[in-house]
């Protein structure tokens, strides 16, 4: 289309910063899709659907956070 995408103005540490908790989110979401794959979902408790909804949860605003950042 005859633009060219320009890169986004971050510094280095914010970064690395933002790297360095995109990584952390990555840990979290690996050990609940363990744990997912460890247990039939369909036989959890309410508690732990509770739990796991809250996980989720918490990684999608770190997500926001982490993209909030970005902006």
């Amino acid at each position: 289309q005859g633009t060219r995408v320009r890169q986004p103005k971050i510094n280095r540490e914010g970064a690395l910063a933002i790297a360095k908790e995109l990584r952390a989110m990555g840990t979290n979401v690996n050990q609940i899709a363990r744990w997912c794959n460890a247990r039939d979902i369909e036989q959890l408790s309410e508690q732990e659907l509770e739990r796991l909804v809250y996980n989720l949860d918490e990684i999608k605003k770190g997500l926001a956070a982490a993209w909030q950042q970005l902006s």
